[in-house]
């Protein structure tokens, strides 16, 4: 049975206008052509030094497009939309009354009705916007509509709302980052963040803000760090706390629920600690640092 929780921490803008979409393609990370009523992407806002300012998701809404975004930020993020609108013919507003439902757990992509049921695939349904996780297609299913009516169509299809904590622990188990939460401003890059592994970056677009760092980053032979999941045999403190290997600092505890977290990790200093034989700890408490089946081996220990 999926499960379904309202997103609390979400809130919705759109973007109009005879601009909108060129303007939008010159300053995001993912490829704007590749939108469309059947497909949402997920994407970023980098400084020009290339770090992670937003994470969002875009989808295509008739003419105009919806970001899916950080409640707690919307207004930093459209001050900094607003900074790049120059004479560009483009409105940033938010939608009222319109939140994000997500549904999640076994089968709830199936539960979805969804035609397509890969990473991405958006369609009309319970009353909104449906889309998989562009991230992950485990993740399962977000909504974008009003809630009332995402609430009254999710409660004809048997399927009730539930703890937005659940949410937090599913995808946490996935290794799925939350907003600032994870992704600290200007503090990290993209592809530490694993943006290229998790479908929000294009290397093939052309230029955006922050492009030519984040490209110079994708030619590295190896990065320094990468955002891990972490779990424990007991509840994880709250973050963030630095990770020990002994008397080494090899990374930070960003975000937990329980007994799973998600900690940005130097890779270099992780694999000397397993050398060493030492344990990596939170707060003197011993964790483990996953590495995520989708995430290709080849750039970490």
């Amino acid at each position: 049975m999926p499960l379904a929780s309202l997103l609390p921490d979400r809130a919705v803008l759109k973007i109009s206008g005879s601009d909108a979409h060129g303007w939008l393609q010159g300053l995001v990370t993912q490829d704007i052509d590749l939108l469309s009523p059947s497909r949402a992407l997920y994407s970023a806002l980098l400084t020009p030094q290339g770090k992670l300012l937003f994470d969002f998701f875009l989808v295509q809404f008739g003419d105009d497009i919806l970001i899916d975004c950080e409640a707690a930020r919307k207004d930093e993020l459209i001050k900094r939309l607003t900074l790049y609108k120059l004479r560009s013919s483009v409105e940033i507003t938010q939608m009222e009354h319109t939140g994000v439902v997500a549904l999640f757990g076994p089968k709830s992509v199936e539960a979805s009705g969804l035609a397509e049921r890969v990473a991405g695939s958006a369609q009309p349904a319970f009353g909104g916007i449906a889309f998989v996780d562009p991230r992950l297609a485990l993740m399962g299913v977000r909504v974008i509509g009003n809630v009332a009516k995402i609430e009254e169509e999710l409660d004809y299809a048997d399927i009730e709302l539930g703890d937005p904590d659940d949410y937090d622990e599913a995808r946490l188990k996935l290794g799925l980052a939350n907003g600032s939460r994870d992704l600290p401003p200007d503090a990290s890059f993209a592809l530490e963040s694993n943006f290229a592994e998790l479908n929000g970056v294009s290397f093939t677009k052309g230029c955006f803000v922050g492009q030519e760092v984040t490209a110079r980053t994708k030619h590295k032979t190896t990065l320094r760090k990468r955002l891990l999941p972490i779990s424990a045999d007991a509840v994880l403190p709250e973050g963030p706390i630095v990770l020990k290997g002994g008397a080494s600092d090899v990374g930070t505890l960003l975000s937990s629920h329980g007994v799973h977290g998600l900690s940005l990790v130097r890779l270099d200093r992780w694999e000397a600690a397993k050398e060493r034989g030492d344990p990596i700890t939170a707060e003197g408490q011993e964790v483990k640092i996953h590495i995520p089946f989708w995430l290709s081996q080849a750039r970490v220990p």
